[in-house]
């Protein structure tokens, strides 16, 4: 199956379902279903930085059993165990890949729906995935640049769906838990 490596939070706010498109400074004709990869990079300034937004800190919470509202939940508090609780060096979870956007030709709809989880600069392409599913035990690997092709044993592990509903953000279909996430 196809692969693509994620460097972190993205990769996870992907899977959780926070992230519908995954920006690249590269076009794809692929559609199908691909393995979300995990980088083991990780760069601790720049992790302190994207929980400084709401919107990352809700986009994440189900990767460490928490509410999508962070009112009730200080922030020095949640750091740490974010920190520990995110994959790195693993697949983590698969979607379908439905289409590649440029940027430049994104609706407003498809921008709301963004939530800013990207670089959606000119030039540039959006990836829109769906039917997006974590794993609950991240599979240790070696990510590579690009696509590439990996086989994983699924066995014994657990899909985590995304509610397809997380993806709205307007109309007569939101859901408590898409209202929860990204009010």
């Amino acid at each position: 199956m196809k692969a693509i490596s994620m460097w972190q939070p993205h990769g996870s706010l992907l899977t959780t379902g926070a992230k519908p498109f995954e920006t690249r400074g590269w076009s794809t004709k692929f559609r199908g279903p691909i393995l979300i990869h995990a980088a083991a990079r990780f760069n601790r300034r720049e992790w302190l930085f994207y929980m400084a937004f709401p919107q990352y800190r809700a986009g994440l919470a189900p990767l460490i059993d928490m509410r999508m509202d962070f009112a009730y939940a200080p922030l020095k508090h949640w750091i740490p165990r974010m920190m520990e609780a995110i994959p790195r060096g693993a697949f983590i979870g698969m979607a379908e890949l439905i289409d590649c956007i440029p940027t430049e030709k994104m609706t407003a709809m498809q921008m709301r729906r963004s939530r800013g989880f990207g670089d959606f600069s000119p030039g540039r392409f959006a990836w829109e995935v769906a039917d997006v599913k974590r794993f609950k035990n991240p599979i240790p690997a070696k990510g590579h640049q690009g696509f590439f092709y990996a086989s994983v044993n699924l066995a014994g592990n657990e899909l985590i769906p995304v509610p397809a509903s997380v993806h709205l953000t307007e109309g007569a279909g939101k859901t408590e838990y898409a209202k929860t996430l990204f009010s």
